[in-house]
């Protein structure tokens, strides 16, 4: 519906940017499809005039990142944008962007872990905790840290894992082991693991299940039936609609 009244279109258009700018001081930086997702923009234009306008407050910057065939634009978010956002009961060590500080290829993970988390907050979920923080290793201090933490709708604390590629099997030991010992002390209850698509979900599958124990403590520990219901696998696509119990 378009929005005829100056003011309330004035008031719309500052919720956005409200919004924007908030998505970008836990996230540093985003992509143009990232924040079409997380406005619920059907079309770009609306998106561009407004990060446009924002950018003219001095509170985003853009950048292009360019790897062989791989171009993407991202925006920002500056010293002045953080300063805008502040708030009296922050408690994290937020970022602002600095673009020589990105490399591409975390970069690509970076944003397939934004677009889960608009999925999941769309359908319910809260408290996104990036696991890159200082005060996430504060709190969390496990040998493997997972790509996030979120709160599913039935309040269990969910680690997010984003798998772009696999692994090698040794690595998988120490990670499911770290996640186990990370469950025991009760930080998280369940892993969901997010891959690009289904020959990825399969392969992971298949390297999950060739893994028949982890070493804790100095002993071997057979994973069982039980263990193994601490971890599923989806594809990005599921995560659409994802319900979890």
């Amino acid at each position: 519906m378009i929005i005829t009244d100056p003011k309330k279109r004035g008031e719309r258009s500052a919720e956005k940017q409200a919004l924007v700018l908030a998505f970008l001081k836990q996230e540093t930086y985003s992509d143009i499809t990232n924040l079409m997702l997380l406005l619920n923009y059907k079309k770009r234009q609306p998106l561009d005039r407004l990060l446009q306008k924002i950018k003219r407050y001095g509170f985003i910057e853009k950048f292009e990142y360019g790897f062989r065939d791989i171009k993407i634009k991202v925006w920002g978010i500056t010293i002045e944008g953080m300063t805008e956002t502040v708030n009296l009961n922050d408690t994290e060590d937020f970022q602002h962007f600095e673009p020589s500080k990105i490399k591409t290829w975390t970069m690509v993970h970076h944003l397939m872990n934004q677009e889960v988390r608009i999925y999941l907050e769309r359908n319910g979920w809260n408290h996104w905790q990036n696991a890159d923080r200082y005060l996430f290793r504060k709190k969390y201090p496990v040998p493997h840290r997972p790509d996030a933490l979120i709160i599913a709708p039935n309040g269990h604390t969910i680690a997010i894992e984003t798998e772009r590629t696999l692994k090698t099997k040794p690595r998988y030991q120490e990670i499911l082991k770290s996640h186990l010992l990370a469950k025991k002390n009760k930080y998280w209850s369940k892993v969901i693991y997010v891959v690009p698509d289904i020959k990825t979900k399969i392969a992971l599958t298949n390297r999950f299940n060739n893994i028949a124990y982890v070493n804790m403590n100095g002993s071997r520990i057979t994973l069982t039936d039980e263990h193994r219901k601490t971890f599923h696998i989806f594809t990005l696509d599921e995560m659409k609609t994802l319900v979890i119990t």
